[in-house]
């Protein structure tokens, strides 16, 4: 049953990866929340909670910023930030 249960745990951080890759906070919340329901002591998962919450923010803002170089600099500004 552990093993099961990591492994559900692993498809669903795998899965809310490949929702950040596809810029798709909302999708990766959901799955790390269902990840988080089976464990709520995993490191990577309050880590990966944590970026999630952090983008998802910044991505809302970044679409009040025009222009293509302003868009760059709020990113890179916001991953100095971040690190």
């Amino acid at each position: 049953m552990e093993n099961e249960r990591r492994s559900d745990v692993r498809d669903l951080i795998n899965r809310s990866y490949q929702c950040f890759e596809a810029g798709d906070f909302e999708a990766a919340r959901k799955s790390l929340d269902e990840a988080h329901a089976l464990d709520f002591e995993d490191a990577e998962i309050r880590s990966a909670l944590r970026a999630c919450g952090y983008w998802f923010q910044r991505c809302r803002s970044l679409e009040e910023v025009s222009g293509a170089e302003a868009k760059g600099d709020y990113l890179r500004r916001q991953w100095a930030g971040y690190e």
